[in-house]
């Protein structure tokens, strides 16, 4: 296990805007395709495996409320999971799912990934630093850990961040969550 930090929005934007300036590809991943992984980890909170279940069809963008529907089988707790989509997500995915066949993969494969390096790399990159005193910021750290703590310091209860990470108990939300004096 390792010490984990939250990235801030102004931190994971410049991951992003590196993955797509750097020009090369890492673990197989040219930097678009990068920074979307990024993005989509960023916005919902999913899990590394969950991500690399993504299709077009797990997504449902033109209704009220968009939402995306996780597979049950890579999930965590093994239940089909419906999450909301921020707007921003949305109209980014639409553009996106376009060039997409209904059943491609959105990041293929991106489970056997050396995620960790990706973002290590597109970080140096953008002249943050990958480990910190608070800790580590991995694929997990920048998307997971990221997405949890942005909700609390928007103002979403603990257990409404439990119920849209999917956590069974609180405690394990709260390990998560990186709120300190400034929040």
């Amino acid at each position: 296990r390792h010490k984990r930090r939250a990235l801030t929005p102004q931190e994971v934007a410049r991951l992003v805007a590196s993955a797509r300036g750097s020009g090369c590809a890492i673990q197989g991943y040219d930097g678009e395709t990068r920074a979307r992984a990024y993005l989509v980890s960023f916005f919902t909170g999913l899990r590394r495996q969950e991500l690399g279940s993504l299709t077009p069809r797990s997504f449902r963008l033109d209704d009220d409320r968009p939402i995306l529907k996780g597979a049950a089988a890579c999930s965590k707790h093994r239940r089909e999971d419906t999450l909301p989509i921020h707007p921003e997500l949305a109209a980014m995915l639409r553009d996106w799912l376009r060039e997409m066949g209904s059943d491609d993969l959105l990041f293929p494969r991106i489970e056997r990934k050396k995620t960790w390096l990706m973002v290590k790399l597109d970080l140096e990159r953008a002249g943050i630093a990958y480990e910190t005193h608070d800790g580590i910021a991995d694929f997990h750290a920048a998307g997971r850990h990221s997405h949890i703590t942005g909700l609390l310091r928007h103002g979403a209860t603990l257990v409404e961040a439990r119920e849209l990470a999917r956590h069974a108990d609180v405690r394990m939300t709260m390990k998560y969550t990186h709120i300190g004096l400034d929040d």
